[in-house]
This record gives C-alpha cells, structure tokens and sequence, in this order.
C-alpha cells in the first residue's frame, strides 16, 4: 500500500514540473526596475580622445535615463568637465566618447541611471584613469642671450606632443635653475614659469641674475604634482666689464691703479695698512705710526714706497673728485661686493668691500681706504674714505685700523738722485736730475737720517736748481750717521713729490782738538786735556774726590781740585754730565801720539781724547758728585784698553780728571 502511495506522488510531480515549463516565467517586479552587473569596459585611446563602453542587467521595466559625466583632477579637487547621453549600441551596453582630453591628466567618468520615475539616481558608478603621455623626450636646449644678469632657456617635447595637449590648469611649464646641479631634481626648488611658446618648444626670459655666475637649468613640467625633468644643463653670466690694464684713465687727472695694493686683480682686498705704515705692520699699538699730517708720495705712503716713486695713495681732493666725476654701482664683481665706478670717459675701476683690520670685520659690506692728506692729524684719529652699498664718503678713525689702499699713478714730476759726494763727518754734497711737466711752487733736497722721506720731519734745503739738475751742500752732519735724501717738488696744487732716495754715513774720521775749551754738542764744553796736563795725550796726575761738609756734590766749590787748580771758571764734572757724554757721543778707541786711548766725537764732529794710564788695568775719570751716602760712592767713567763704562768707585779711589765749564 505505501509503495503505491509513494508512486502516486512522484507521477503528480513529474506532471507539474511540465506544466510548469510550459507556462511564462513569473513576473516578480510587480512593474519595478533592478539593475544589476553594471561593468565598465577597458577604455581604448585614440591620441585626446577615450572611448569605453558600459553594460548592465535589466529586471522589470527598462530604464528612464542614462548620463556619463567627466571630470579631472586638478590639485586632488575634482571638477566637472563634460556630460554626454550615451549611445545605445545593443541591449544594454552603452557606448562613451570623449574628445579634447589632456594628456597626463586623471579623469573620473561617472555612469548615473534613473529608472521607476524618480528624480533620485537609482544607481551611479564611477571610473578612473589617466590620459595616457605616450613616449616623449622633455629636451631642455642650449641658453642663449646670456648678458650680466639675464639669459634665455628654452625647452621642448617630442613632435608627437605640443603644448596644448596638456592640461593648463594642472600642468606647470618652465624650468628649474639654481646655483648647485643638485637642486634641480632633489630640491624641489620652484618652476620658473615659460614667458612664452612656439609649437613643441617654451621659452623663458630670466633677469636680476648675478654676474659672472655658474648656473645649472633643466626644463621641467609638472602635472599634478609629478614632474618629468630634461636634461640637465648650465650656462655662466657675462662678467661685469671693468676696464683693463694696470692704471685706468678715468678722465678725472690721475691714472687710478686697477686693483688694491697688495692684491693682483681688481676683485682681491690685498694688503691693509695703518696710518703712516708703508710695509703693513699690523700692529693695533698706536705709537707704532707717525702723527704727521700729509703722506701722499712721501716714505711714509706704501704706494710710494712699494711700487715706486710715481705711485701714491690719494690725496682728499683726489678722492673726492673720484667720488662726484664718477658713476658708482654697487655690484658683484668676481663673487666679490663693491663698487665699480665709471669715469666720464666710460673707464672703469672696482672698488671691493674689503672690510678693515686685515679682513676681520665688515668683509662684503664695507670697504675703509687711506686717505694721503689730511687737514690735521691728531695723536688718535685720521680721515679715509669709506664706502658701503648705501654710501660712499670720508669719515674719521684710528690711525691704527688697517685700511686697504688704492693707489693713483701720477708721471707730471720726474726725479732721481745720484750718489753723494764729499761726504766728512759733517758735510755731503748730494745731487740728481728732476724734471716737471707741471708748475711747482717749491722744490730742493730732503734730508735726513729716517729712512722715510717726509718734509714734516728732517731738513729741506732748496740747493742750486739748473734746468733738470739740483745740487746741494749739506752740512751740519752728524758724525758717523746714515742719512737718507731724496728731490722734494711741491706742485702749485699743493701736491708734494718725492723721488727715489739715496743714502750715505758721515765719516768718523775727525781731527782730535786741542784747543782748551771743545764744544760737543753737549750740555757743557770740555776741556781737551786732563787736570795738570796741557796737551791731550798726557795722562796727568791722579786725585781723589773727597766729601766735604759742603755734602755730596763737591763739583765746582772750594773742595773740588779743578776749582784750586783752575779757578771757578772750570770745574769736575758731575754724574749727568759723565753719563751725558758717554751716551751721546761716539767711542772710538784710538792710539794718539803713540798713547793708547779713547776718541770722544761729538755729533758737531768735535771731539777730545782720552788717554790710559798705561801702569793700571783701568783708568777712572771721576765726577765730582756722591750717589751713595752709605760708604760714599760716587761714579766715574771706567776705560780700558776694550771697553768704556760708568762704574760705582768707593770714596778716596784715585783718579783722572777732565774739567768741564758751563756754556
């Protein structure tokens, strides 16, 4: 019975499931539309343009409406570009073409379909990509018009890509420059936007650059944030055109010298100098330089004395003839900050900044230069000249601040000495050759025994002046003492002149006196032979110096043996007086009349012998003055048969004595 039953059963299921199949699907929308499997296809590029197809399911009614709608990328915002009705190509596949894209760029199509009547978007799906760039070469070319502070770069794509494919309004072109190569591709410096286009290639005018600079470039696009560099390249601007040569006519009298003294080039600061120093020193001791007013030309400018005697630092009306004749621009010149200053005749000169003190401060910012002249000079300060990027002009500091110097070449005064002649102990005659192509108002011999001419120190004699030769007699020499002489013209402008110098040393070969009474250059005369002696040679007698109750200084009263011997006109001498002359006058040790002894020469040139005593090792010439109360000591000159010397003798010690009476 239950086989039957389940028998039964599989027959009614068979025939129902026919029944079924012979029926139209249902219907379980109830008039509503799904839409399901939308997929979009791979786009396909043609140059700017992008075609793709989208597809989808449809359950129930069809669809009210379809939209594509473009937008890009531009700074991670997304705009709006373009909305298009789609082509229905079969069933329910759609097909999408956009034109005029920009390649590089990212886009965003948004599919959106309606259906059931509603104002709402029943179902929208997007999708991304980018325009493809192809394969190009960014070519960065050679710049060209390069001046001072300008140049030309330009840049291009391949030919199969131009300008307008790319999307302006998230694409930058232009360039990449800077000082250092590697700045361009890992510094992320700037783009320097294109001025202008010509098909493939861009261009860009570049100003306010440095002169005689090196700068690398690479043309550069960027879109949407990503880069694509050429290929790296560098160029280096004009060079600031200063006038060649060693002395630059800038048309304003002077021949200016190119460059610092010290230095080789216009753009180095060569040497610093203090005031009066003509070597460079660089001593910070203010003692160490001259209070002198005027140096211009003179031994104590280090133009004159390094380069020559037609170099000198400039005098304050050159400088300022420099400073209103001229143009003056604050510039770089070879990496270097100063001023090239531009005569009326368009020569050029550069002034660089140098700073002060041998380049301790203000290097680059300001420039402090001597000045030759000065109205007056005190102990402290001296006028220079002083520039910097917003001023140029004199101003006041310490003589001993070391200062660059500029020196001018000036040829109106020719002038050489020759070597002197006749020179004795206190007379030479000196001569040379002077020739001017100016009106002077003074000219003559400098002397004396500095090795740095000058008229404020020393002599000036004005000698016999015929044509182009000078001759002078100097007399009133110092004894055994180096001098040095030079022509010195003063112009009508007040402008001194110094020629070269030469030098010579006075003779020490002088007579011995025998007058009584010798004057030399002292204090006091001296008498030309000892007490109890009437001839230079003869050694005396002995005496000894005795303390009195007249106390200590027994020089000149009744208690002193020149006074009992001679009277008050002559009289011992005292210590000032020994000292006196031993220190000021020259020793020479000499046999005289076959006595052995020491010559005393003056700087007049007089001079009075000494003789040993040949019986002892030394013979003391004694003052008539105690120095030491305790045991009484007084001095006395102590000579041997090597040295001369002022030594301590104990009271009652026997010696010569050479008597000295006032002027």
């Amino acid at each position: 019975m239950r086989k039957k039953i389940q028998y039964i059963l599989i027959v009614l299921l068979i025939i129902f499931s026919n029944y079924s199949c012979m029926q139209e699907p249902y219907d379980w929308s109830n008039g509503e539309t799904y839409i399901n499997n939308l997929t979009f296809t791979d786009p396909a590029f043609h140059d700017r343009t992008v075609e793709f197809d989208v597809s989808f399911d449809i359950t129930g009614d069809p669809i009210d409406s379809i939209r594509f709608d473009l937008t890009v990328n531009k700074y991670n915002s997304w705009l709006i570009q373009k909305r298009i009705s789609p082509t229905l190509v079969k069933g329910n596949t759609y097909k999408a073409v956009f034109e005029n894209l920009y390649k590089g760029s990212q886009y965003k199509i948004e599919v959106l379909i309606w259906a059931n009547n509603d104002s709402t978007c029943t179902i929208s799906k997007s999708y991304q990509f980018t325009v493809p760039l192809d394969n190009y070469e960014l070519e960065t070319s050679v710049a060209n018009n390069i001046t001072q502070t300008s140049v030309t770069l330009m840049g291009s794509l391949s030919d199969n890509i131009t300008i307008d494919d790319l999307a302006p309004e998230t694409t930058e072109i232009g360039f990449l420059l800077s000082k250092s190569e590697n700045d361009l591709q890992y510094n992320n410096i700037d783009i320097i936007q294109y001025t202008s286009i010509d098909g493939q290639s861009f261009f860009s005018e570049i100003t306010d650059l440095e002169p005689g600079s090196t700068y690398y470039y690479c043309a550069c696009i960027e879109i949407n944030g990503k880069r694509i560099y050429g290929n790296n390249l560098s160029f280096q601007t004009k060079e600031i055109e200063i006038s060649e040569g060693e002395n630059i006519d800038l048309g304003i009298g002077v021949l200016w010298r190119s460059c610092n003294l010290g230095a080789d080039s216009p753009e180095e600061y060569g040497r610093y100098y203090g005031w009066g120093d003509p070597i460079g020193i660089s001593s910070m001791n203010r003692n160490d330089y001259p209070t002198i007013k005027n140096i211009s030309g003179s031994g104590y400018d280090a133009a004159w004395y390094q380069l020559g005697t037609n170099y000198r630092i400039p005098t304050k009306e050159e400088w300022e003839k420099l400073r209103t004749e001229c143009t003056w621009e604050w510039i770089k010149y070879k990496n270097t900050m100063g001023y090239k200053i531009t005569g009326p005749n368009n020569n050029s000169i550069f002034l660089p900044a140098g700073g002060i003190n041998n380049g301790i401060g203000f290097v680059g910012d300001r420039g402090f230069y001597r000045i030759g002249t000065q109205d007056f000079v005190a102990t402290d300060y001296v006028c220079h000249f002083e520039l910097s990027q917003d001023y140029y002009c004199t101003n006041d500091d310490l003589k001993e601040y070391q200062m660059s110097i500029r020196p001018v070449y000036d040829n109106n005064i020719y002038g050489e000495v020759n070597s002197a002649t006749d020179i004795t102990a206190t007379t030479a005659s000196v001569s040379g050759l002077i020739k001017c192509s100016s009106n002077v108002q003074k000219i003559g011999i400098w002397y004396g025994t500095k090795e740095y001419p000058n008229i404020e120190e020393g002599n000036f004699i004005s000698g016999i002046y015929n044509g182009d030769a000078i001759t002078a007699n100097l007399s009133n020499l110092k004894v055994g003492t180096t001098y040095y002489y030079c022509i010195y013209v003063q112009r009508e402008d007040s402008i001194a002149y110094y020629s070269n110098t030469g030098k010579f040393t006075t003779s020490l070969e002088v007579d011995i006196s025998t007058e009584e009474a010798v004057d030399l250059g002292l204090s006091v005369l001296w008498r030309s032979y000892n007490l109890s002696s009437n001839t230079p040679e003869d050694i005396g007698e002995s005496y000894s110096i005795l303390r009195s109750s007249t106390g200590n200084y027994i020089s000149g009263t009744i208690y002193d043996p020149t006074v009992k011997m001679l009277g008050t006109t002559w009289r011992t001498p005292d210590q000032e007086e020994i000292e006196e002359l031993r220190s000021k006058c020259i020793w020479i040790k000499k046999t005289y009349k076959n006595i052995d002894g020491w010559q005393v020469i003056g700087e007049n040139g007089n001079s009075i012998f000494l003789p040993l005593n040949s019986n002892n090792s030394s013979t003391f010439y004694l003052c008539g003055q105690y120095y030491k109360i305790v045991s009484y000591y007084m001095k006395a000159i102590e000579l041997t048969s090597e040295e001369h010397s002022i030594s301590g003798i104990a009271v009652g010690t026997s010696g010569c004595i050479r008597p000295v009476k006032d002027k």
